[in-house]
């Protein structure tokens, strides 16, 4: 029956959430990060999806063709 009921709480949990395309204030946001910043588990989901993904430079660079022919040093 417990494991019933976590599997609908985390159900509920993840429902409501921002989804892609989602457009926020930034008050919105900031609460977001606050309420993040209380869970117990911020990384993951309830259902173990990753909230928080961490993007090197290198890929970056890479995703956004930063540094494509004809563009090199047009930043500096």
């Amino acid at each position: 029956m417990e494991a019933r009921a976590d599997d609908l709480l985390a159900d509920l949990a993840c429902y409501p959430s921002v989804t892609g395309n989602t457009s926020l204030s930034e008050g919105s946001v900031l609460d977001l990060l606050s309420a993040l910043d209380d869970c117990e588990n911020p990384y993951a989901c309830p259902h173990g999806r990753p909230v928080l993904i961490h993007v090197d430079d290198d890929e970056l660079d890479e995703r956004f063709e930063r540094d494509y022919p004809g563009h090199t040093g047009r930043r500096e």
